[in-house]
């Protein structure tokens, strides 16, 4: 190749005299000192084969293969289908420009129309080999820019990443920051539609998918969420529960003389003095955490909201603040137990009025007794009576015991709820001491009351209590 473009300029010296300073040999000159080839006046020297240009360099300078004019350093000119430019290394292509505008880098593969393709690792500022890309910027300003300014009505990406190579492994980002490791922002401007910082799914058809997970450890104020502002959910707010997590249980006791030391009370947050922590507005109904404390302290944690910096200077906007919130969900345990004890309770008083009633009604039982043995109506008729139910509460049947007198025309026992409402009549047709069996399976639990009627006169009642 050397020998060939020897030939040529010296076959261009002997054709114009006044582009060579001295004649040179084909196959070889000896020199004794730096040789020179060129014009020495203002016109380009120019290089053919088959009496076709092949190259120039212009009288300014300028080096131009398949070009007949260039205002760049080196410019090099190719037919269509033709690569203008390869560079090799002991035989293998290192650098390529392809016909079709691409640059290929390491392979003879071509890029895509006007883009680079590049077979090993890039290195920005670094030698680093750990990933395809590698950028190293060891200044102030960002490592990577990427800017989408496509004006259109479609949603468009400024970066797309992906790995999934294998379902169940792959990170599409990874982002390491000391102080935040993704920064997202959403700015929707004028936009009436919904705008999202950081929308995240998860899918599948089996295993767990979670949509964002986040854990926090190491500091002295930990978590794994952290939220500005209202928090909405369409489903369960569900907590760790299970008993295999739990140890050193014991049950709650006396929480309801506890309960009742909490005040709570309706207030409105100081917005003015705290705007950095979107408080909510209008009027708000809870407790005060420091008075939480002092009755359940289990209930109330120390928090931090953290400083509000500028994204680019870094600049203090907004200090870090302090300050003390309370688990109301912790309070549930709290109030299922008031509410056990209360029920317990209530069926001690329930158990004693029971009593109580029972108490009554023998009282009056006996007072009727007295009465019929009197004989203060004169007709007989007031010796008709009735027994209390056996047993009294009553869960399937009801014994009930009577006496109706021998000279009644008609007798009756009519059952009645609360209301008033007749439940049940049946009619006696024998004279005397008698009873019956009342089944009350189907009826609700509660107090009722049975009637004797004596010829359509009320001579005597009972309570008569279901229970479930």
């Amino acid at each position: 190749m050397k020998k060939q473009l020897l030939l040529l300029l010296s076959t261009a010296c002997i054709g114009i005299t006044e582009l060579c300073a001295q004649n040179w040999v084909n196959g070889g000159n000896t020199l004794t000192a730096n040789g020179s080839i060129g014009t020495n006046s203002s016109h380009s020297l120019l290089f053919e084969t088959s009496g076709v240009e092949r190259g120039r360099i212009t009288n300014g300078g300028n080096w131009a293969i398949g070009s007949t004019g260039t205002t760049s350093r080196f410019t090099v000119n190719s037919a269509s289908g033709v690569s203008p430019f390869r560079a090799q290394v002991n035989g293998s292509t290192k650098l390529i420009v392809n016909s079709n505008g691409s640059t290929s880098i390491g392979s003879t593969t071509a890029g895509p129309t006007n883009g680079l393709y590049v077979a090993g690792t890039v290195g920005i500022g670094t030698a680093m080999t750990g990933a395809s890309l590698n950028i190293l910027n060891p200044g102030s300003s960002a490592g990577i820019r990427v800017t989408n300014n496509f004006t259109g009505n479609s949603d468009r990406f400024g970066i797309i990443a992906s790995s999934v190579n294998n379902p169940g492994y792959g990170y599409g980002i990874q982002a390491t920051g000391g102080d935040v490791g993704v920064f997202a922002t959403a700015e929707a401007g004028s936009y009436s539609g919904s705008a999202y910082g950081v929308s995240a799914a998860a899918y599948g058809t089996t295993g767990g998918r979670y949509g964002i997970y986040g854990t926090a450890s190491g500091g002295s104020f930990n978590a794994a969420g952290y939220f500005n502002g209202a928090v909405w959910a369409t489903s369960y707010n569900y907590i760790v529960s299970d008993r295999k997590f739990k140890q050193d249980i014991v049950p709650l006791e006396h929480t309801l003389q506890q309960l009742m030391k909490l005040k709570p009370a309706t207030y409105l947050f100081n917005k003015e003095a705290y705007k950095s922590m979107q408080l909510p507005t209008g009027k708000q109904i809870g407790l005060i955490a420091d008075e939480v404390k002092e009755v359940f302290p289990e209930l109330v944690q120390q928090a931090v909201h953290p400083a509000e910096l500028d994204k680019d200077t870094r600049k203090e906007l907004s200090p870090e603040i302090k300050y003390e919130g309370i688990n109301y969900q912790g309070l549930i345990p709290v109030l299922v137990a008031s509410v056990q004890e209360l029920k317990t309770l209530n069926d001690e008083h329930q158990q004693q009025i029971e009593q109580q009633q029972q108490q009554i009604n023998d009282l009056k039982e006996t007072v009727d007794r007295l009465l019929n043995t009197l004989n203060l109506n004169g007709n007989n008729l007031t010796t008709a009576f009735l027994k209390a139910s056996i047993p009294n509460p009553a869960q399937g049947t009801a014994l009930i015991q009577y006496y109706v007198p021998q000279n009644s025309r008609t007798a009756n026992i009519v059952f009645t709820d609360m209301k008033g409402a007749i439940i049940k009549s049946i009619t006696i047709s024998n004279k005397g001491d008698g009873q019956l069996n009342v089944n009350t399976a189907a009826w609700t639990a509660g107090t009722y009351t049975y009637t004797l009627y004596i010829n359509g006169t009320q001579t005597d009642s009972k309570k008569l209590v279901i229970a479930r």
